[in-house]
């Protein structure tokens, strides 16, 4: 490396020197004035104002004149210190920030260039690549540099391309200081990404004085490179990341009344549970006399006194509405997290409730008001089937239950455990573990567990399927690697996934029987389940905007640790509650969407974005670990949803396949038989875990 370090610093003389040669016109002084822009390289005299004192740069800079520079185009390519860094007072870079345009780099609403460096080496398999690294309140950028004779319009792609690498995305951050006989000391700066990209720069201090200050030093290099590490871990946590400062810009006037389909946007709104409860049927209008209104919206969790990491609104049945039968039923539950509702089946009288595992213990306690509270949602399913069969439902919320036996309503009821039953059994030395069906008197219960390991597991799972990719791709690109990756544990745990939600999806629909489906918390392998049986049974959350509500509703009101599992913020890359589960469920429906294209209106692009929105700090939707957390931070006024911005995209999401645009609601019920779920069925996602080969298009 240090041979291919060599030729690239030559690369770089040679061409400052012919941008010097070609540049008959200099300013007769050797250092910039106050207000001239060194830090971004423009010649426009913006800041005539300024006073900063501290923009000083301690190096001769040739700086040409406008009318000298070629093209005249602004093109910051000629106005560069050889082989210098750029030095210029915070203050001076904030006042240019006004300019939005600093080369390449176009800025975001709130983002500001921090500090800059140069000349930086990027390698790439045999590609080098030479320019500057930018450095602002949101991302590292990289501007790659054309060689000497190279128009700048060769580097709009390939890997020689200038990229971007959001702070949030940084996992780990290694600077090494090796000593070469040919060229000295010099640096060789690793960021190792949490999207399987571990990209690599070396910088060659001019100055290899170790005491020495100066711009083009290694106190200079060593300097920079904190300012990163401050800007992926702020040791002032969350509330310093960029999140907080981005901002939308104002969205054009758009009539959206006028009933246009082929509309780019779609109107923003918040999620609200309830207009979701109504989506499905579950309540009937205020003030409406009806044998059908079995249900109840409470907000007994306003402050999230009974369950902190549950929503403030549940759903619970008629009669279920006091504080402290509530209460009783959270305290036989692990953490508080009671049964609540999640989805309805669209043909059969079933519900989906989610909660975690019971207080059991050794002895295989119960709980009275536990079996009471599930006695009510059997009781208000087989109400409702009658109701509408008898004639006495109301018409607003029928649904139609015509081609199911009425043969098959009883008072069964399914708990359905997501672990392997050594580890539930474990739980149980603990005081917690599973249901004990003996002590639901007068029901009939079935326990079932479906074998998901927990996110220790996981973890080193996609630990080794990122090993593997990064061992086996070559230059000329993957080899073979669909086939290669089957063998992997990642896809063992993948097919049990997919497994557990088609069996659940085929009980609610072919036998008409209620869930319960759970696994420890009830944080990490239950959303994932009921998520994903709800894209396999029902077509609108196989939409753009259903599935925006279906990611609201399971995992942000009802708590999955997404700052836990995810480390935004955080140089522990060693942390134990790190673990991709939200990343192999999004995998989970891509591969429900690869076997049935046609049911879904948005495109690959739509999910990769989104798991690149839940590393990138850009918006507040994924900040925190539950709903009363985003509370306090106030995520909701301070920053921007990620759903927000992609719906002013909505023709980037599109899927030109979808059968479902003539249809209301979406392309199709149940879609649970089409699944094919066998280790066999599934590949490897190379969309996703192989884009970095072509770096970003961000």
């Amino acid at each position: 490396i240090t041979e291919q370090i060599k030729a690239a610093l030559e690369e770089h003389e040679k061409r400052s020197k012919d941008n010097n040669n070609n540049n008959t016109t200099t300013t007769p002084t050797p250092t910039p004035s106050k207000d001239q822009n060194i830090s971004t390289g423009n010649n426009n005299n913006n800041n005539s104002n300024n006073k900063d004192k501290d923009n000083k740069v301690e190096a001769k800079v040739n700086i040409p004149s406008p009318k000298a520079t070629p093209n005249n185009n602004n093109n910051s390519n000629n106005n560069k210190v050889e082989g210098k860094i750029n030095v210029s007072s915070p203050k001076a870079i904030a006042n240019n920030n006004n300019n939005k345009n600093t080369g390449d780099l176009q800025l975001l609403e709130g983002e500001k260039l921090l500090s800059e460096i140069e000349p930086v080496f990027h390698f790439t398999f045999n590609a080098k690549g030479n320019g500057i690294l930018k450095l602002t309140n949101y991302r590292l950028f990289f501007q790659c540099r054309p060689s000497p004779g190279e128009k700048p319009s060769s580097l709009a792609n390939g890997p020689r391309r200038s990229f971007s690498i959001p702070l949030g995305l940084i996992d780990r951050i290694i600077n090494t200081g090796t000593i070469s006989k040919n060229i000295g000391k010099f640096f060789c700066l690793s960021i190792i990404c949490r999207d399987f990209r571990n990209i690599k720069f070396s910088y060659v201090p001019s100055d290899q004085s170790p005491a020495s200050k100066g711009p083009n030093s290694i106190y200079a290099f060593t300097t920079f490179v904190k300012k990163i590490e401050t800007g992926a871990f702020p040791p002032n946590g969350i509330l310093s990341l960029f999140l907080f400062s981005y901002k939308l810009p104002p969205m054009p006037h758009q009539n959206f009344n006028n009933n246009n389909n082929n509309s780019n946007i779609i109107p923003f709104e918040r999620f609200d549970i309830v207009k979701e409860f109504k989506r499905q049927k579950m309540l009937v209008s205020p003030g409406t006399a009806s044998n059908f209104d079995l249900w109840r919206v409470v907000e007994v969790n306003r402050t999230f006194q009974v369950c902190n990491t549950y929503p403030q609104t549940w759903l619970v049945p008629k009669g279920w509405t006091d504080l402290k039968d509530l209460e009783q039923v959270a305290a036989f539950r692990s953490k508080g997290r009671i049964p609540v509702f999640v989805w309805k089946c669209t043909e059969t009288p079933a519900t989906l409730w989610r909660c975690s595992q019971p207080l059991s213990g050794i002895k295989g306690k119960s709980s009275v008001k536990d079996h009471a509270y599930l006695r009510a949602i059997l009781d208000n399913n087989s109400k409702e089937f009658l109701n509408l069969n008898s004639g006495t439902g109301n018409k607003n919320v029928q649904r139609d239950f015509t081609n199911f036996d009425l043969a098959k309503v009883d008072n069964k009821i399914y708990f359905m455990d997501a672990r392997p039953k050594m580890n539930a059994m474990a739980n149980r030395m603990k005081g917690a573990g599973y249901e004990n069906m003996s002590t639901y008197e007068g029901m009939q219960c079935e326990l079932r567990f479906l074998d998901i390991e927990n996110i220790h597991v996981m973890r080193t799972a996609l630990k080794k399927l990122r090993n593997f990719i990064l061992k086996e791709t070559s230059e000329q690109g993957p080899c073979d690697l669909a086939s290669k990756c089957q063998n992997l544990a990642w896809y063992n745990h993948m097919s049990l996934l997919m497994k557990g939600a088609k069996d659940t999806l085929s009980i609610m629909q072919n036998e008409g029987k209620t869930v319960i489906l759970h696994c420890s918390d009830g944080w990490d392998r239950t959303p994932q389940l009921c998520s994903l049986v709800q894209i396999m049974g029902d077509g609108y959350y196989r939409t753009i905007k259903g599935f925006q509500d279906l990611i609201e509703q399971e995992w942000l009101s009802l708590g999955h640790k997404f700052s836990d599992r995810i480390g935004i913020g955080s140089g522990h890359y060693k942390d134990k509650e790190r673990s991709p589960i939200f990343i192999q469920w999004i995998e989970s429906v891509w591969q429900v969407k690869k076997q049935n294209e046609k049911y879904f209106e948005f495109n690959d692009r739509y999910l990769i974005v989104i798991i690149h929105a839940v590393y990138s700090a850009r918006f507040g939707t994924f900040v925190g670990n539950c709903e009363e957390e985003r509370v306090k931070m106030r995520t909701r006024e301070k920053t921007v949803s990620l759903w927000e911005w992609m719906n002013r995209r909505k023709g980037m999401w599109e899927n030109e396949n979808w059968e479902g645009k003539e249809k209301k609601g979406g392309g199709g019920g149940n879609i649970g038989d089409k699944v094919k779920c066998e280790k066999g069925d599934l590949v490897l996602w190379e969309g996703y875990y192989c884009y970095w080969r072509n770096y970003f298009d961000e």
